[in-house]
């Protein structure tokens, strides 16, 4: 027989206490509430990884890319099929992100602002007045060499690409 307290039965699972006055369409909307809560939390969150739990595709994609193959890097899974290492190289902190069958997708490094090409920089304020230049990077990746540029517009944020000659990609 529950428990009860001011007269109305509680329930107690594992230490949580549930009343057991709660209708059928509260427990229900508390339950998928609960669900989306933890699935939204969980499916966002980078979780890092040891590097024998990465697939060995992704350990040797990136050790034929970086012959050093810094042995103080950090691997992270970044969602179901995509791990990222964070790696020094030359005094450099990198990021290069693989899928997880190998296949290479893009390495950069964040650059301060001031490193950013005048004509760069020039251009973005020109195309986006009202918004904000938050980072930068120098961005590797199949389709070249890019200033990558997070702009910033009250909780709007998005990502311009520069040639490194300057001119606007997308």
């Amino acid at each position: 027989m529950p428990t009860k307290i001011n007269s109305i039965p509680i329930v107690k699972l594992e230490g949580i206490i549930i009343l057991a006055q709660i209708n059928t369409i509260q427990m229900k909307q508390l339950n998928l509430f609960f669900i989306f809560s933890v699935l939204s939390v969980s499916a966002f969150a980078q979780m890092n990884v040891s590097k024998k739990d990465v697939p060995s595709a992704v350990v040797k994609s990136y050790l034929s890319q970086n012959s050093k193959g810094a042995t103080d890097s950090i691997w992270t899974k970044e969602t179901m099929t995509i791990y990222k290492v964070h790696f020094v190289d030359d005094g450099e902190h990198y990021e290069a992100d693989y899928f997880a069958d190998g296949r290479w997708i893009k390495t950069y490094r964040e650059i301060d602002q001031l490193s950013i090409p005048i004509s760069v920089t020039n251009r973005a304020k020109e195309m986006y007045a009202d918004h904000k230049i938050v980072k930068a990077y120098i961005e590797l990746n199949n389709d070249g060499k890019f200033y990558a540029l997070d702009l910033l517009k009250g909780n709007d944020k998005l990502t311009v690409y520069f040639t490194m000659g300057g001119k606007f990609v997308k």
